[in-house]
């Protein structure tokens, strides 16, 4: 039996062969480092296949997903169970990058989910995901789910681990870690992130000001003026560009640049007096 879910902006159906170019480029790219790839061509024949294979044995899988009024393929958002895995897995991907931020996987995963839930004797899934996949994180969180450090998993660590419920389900047993236990243990490993982060920028800063030290010794040197204005311009634009490829604020990344290139010029100009 065919299976079609219909959102607001979208149409989940079952994979068929004209979706295998857009999966293929995207298995095949940079863009799906963190969720186990890149793949070569056999190895996306071969996870193809199960996906189907997957459907005729258990009747659900990874749903192709297509924006209303195109039948052209753009992800894969489901719950999938490969002979590997211990428990069935909600997964996504999202092959245009240009769909990114619009809510596009969180319809659809919503839809794939409780669709999952409403017809199949299953209760809970897991989502495995790499501890620097902070998209998907954000996504777990958002549709309910809460870390499950202790389920079984399939892949080498390190993996960070959320357990979906269905409306109703159980939730973790007397002894077992709850809600707001969870939610502490993400926000340790947040935190813990944010430490490592905020070494490597204070490391990374010493860097650059040790290349714009030398750089004002040159200019001071050779007479050459402390601010080069058409360089900081073309700074600016590209750190705008690299803001939004890295999903940042542009306006924050600017601000951070000006201040960066204002205390330069400062150390120039004192080297040249």
């Amino acid at each position: 039996m065919s299976v079609t879910l219909t959102t607001e902006r979208l149409i989940l159906r079952q994979p068929e062969p004209r979706d295998l170019p857009a999966s293929a480029a995207f298995w095949a790219s940079e863009r799906s480092h963190l969720m186990g790839g890149p793949w070569s061509a056999e190895e996306h024949r071969r996870e193809t296949e199960d996906i189907y294979t997957q459907w005729r044995k258990h009747g659900f899988s990874l749903f192709s997903v297509t924006l209303k009024g195109s039948d052209q393929a753009v992800g894969m958002i489901g719950a999938f169970y490969p002979d590997t895995h211990h428990e069935p897995e909600l997964g996504w991907s999202l092959w245009d990058a240009g769909l990114e931020g619009r809510g596009i996987a969180f319809e659809a995963a919503s839809a794939a989910r409780d669709w999952f839930f409403a017809n199949t004797p299953y209760k809970t899934a897991v989502s495995y995901t790499d501890p620097d996949n902070h998209r998907s994180h954000r996504l777990c969180e958002r549709l309910g789910a809460v870390i499950d450090a202790g389920a079984a998993c399939p892949y080498p660590p390190p993996v960070r681990i959320y357990r979906h419920h269905a409306t109703g389900a159980a939730m973790p047993k007397s002894g077992e870690p709850d809600v707001t236990t969870r939610a502490a243990e993400v926000l340790k490993d947040h935190r813990e992130s944010i430490d490592r982060l905020d070494a490597i920028l204070v490391y990374t800063l010493a860097e650059r000001f040790k290349h714009t030290q030398a750089v004002g010794r040159l200019k001071a040197e050779h007479n050459l003026p402390p601010s080069d204005p058409a360089r900081e311009a073309r700074q600016m634009a590209r750190l705008e560009s690299l803001a939004k490829e890295a999903d940042l604020d542009p306006e924050l990344a600017k601000k951070f640049l000006n201040f960066i290139i204002s205390e330069v010029i400062r150390h120039h100009e004192k080297l040249q007096k």
